[in-house]
Protein backbone atom coordinates (compact mmCIF):
# COMPACT_ATOMS: atom_id res chain seq x y z
CA UNK A 1 0.00 0.00 0.00
CA UNK A 2 1.33 3.02 -0.92
CA UNK A 3 1.35 6.08 1.37
CA UNK A 4 -0.08 9.11 -0.08
CA UNK A 5 1.88 12.40 0.14
CA UNK A 6 0.18 15.65 1.12
CA UNK A 7 1.06 18.35 -0.29
CA UNK A 8 0.70 22.13 1.32
CA UNK A 9 1.76 25.67 -1.00
CA UNK A 10 2.67 28.38 0.96
CA UNK A 11 2.26 31.86 -0.54
CA UNK A 12 3.01 35.13 1.42
CA UNK A 13 1.74 38.22 -0.35
CA UNK A 14 1.70 41.93 0.55
CA UNK A 15 -0.19 44.28 -2.19
CA UNK A 16 0.05 42.14 -4.78
CA UNK A 17 -4.15 41.34 -5.75
CA UNK A 18 -3.41 40.46 -9.30
CA UNK A 19 -0.41 38.42 -8.97
CA UNK A 20 -1.78 36.60 -5.96
CA UNK A 21 -5.15 35.61 -7.55
CA UNK A 22 -3.05 34.14 -10.35
CA UNK A 23 -0.66 32.23 -7.68
CA UNK A 24 -3.85 30.83 -5.96
CA UNK A 25 -5.37 29.84 -9.16
CA UNK A 26 -2.34 28.24 -10.44
CA UNK A 27 -1.43 26.09 -7.96
CA UNK A 28 -4.98 24.94 -7.44
CA UNK A 29 -5.20 24.00 -10.92
CA UNK A 30 -1.80 21.62 -10.40
CA UNK A 31 -1.83 18.28 -12.37
CA UNK A 32 -1.02 16.70 -8.56
CA UNK A 33 -3.62 19.70 -6.80
CA UNK A 34 -2.24 20.53 -3.35
CA UNK A 35 -4.22 19.69 -0.12
CA UNK A 36 -3.90 23.15 1.08
CA UNK A 37 -2.80 26.40 0.08
CA UNK A 38 -1.91 28.81 2.69
CA UNK A 39 -2.13 32.89 2.04
CA UNK A 40 -0.08 34.75 4.04
CA UNK A 41 -0.70 38.78 3.65
CA UNK A 42 1.51 40.84 5.40
CA UNK A 43 -1.09 43.86 6.58
CA UNK A 44 -1.46 44.92 2.52
CA UNK A 45 -2.77 48.37 1.91
CA UNK A 46 -4.45 47.95 -1.38
CA UNK A 47 -7.12 45.45 -2.48
CA UNK A 48 -5.39 42.22 -1.81
CA UNK A 49 -7.07 40.82 0.95
CA UNK A 50 -10.67 40.96 -0.21
CA UNK A 51 -9.74 38.71 -2.95
CA UNK A 52 -8.66 35.74 -1.13
CA UNK A 53 -11.53 35.78 1.04
CA UNK A 54 -13.80 35.63 -1.73
CA UNK A 55 -11.93 32.83 -3.12
CA UNK A 56 -12.04 31.02 0.09
CA UNK A 57 -15.41 30.69 0.53
CA UNK A 58 -16.19 28.35 -2.55
CA UNK A 59 -12.49 26.87 -1.79
CA UNK A 60 -12.11 24.62 1.77
CA UNK A 61 -8.92 24.16 0.41
CA UNK A 62 -7.76 27.61 0.95
CA UNK A 63 -6.68 28.85 4.31
CA UNK A 64 -6.02 32.68 5.07
CA UNK A 65 -3.75 34.73 7.45
CA UNK A 66 -3.70 38.10 8.05
CA UNK A 67 -1.24 40.49 10.00
CA UNK A 68 -2.56 43.25 11.38
CA UNK A 69 0.73 45.16 10.63
CA UNK A 70 3.34 45.03 8.14
CA UNK A 71 6.34 42.61 9.76
CA UNK A 72 8.51 42.87 6.80
CA UNK A 73 10.04 39.56 5.47
CA UNK A 74 12.10 37.28 8.13
CA UNK A 75 8.39 37.75 10.69
CA UNK A 76 5.92 37.39 8.16
CA UNK A 77 7.56 33.78 7.69
CA UNK A 78 7.75 33.16 11.23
Amino acid sequence: MRKRIKVSVAIATYNRADMLRQAIEAALAQTRPPDEVVVADDASTDHTWPMPEELARGEPRLRLFRRERQSGCSEHWS
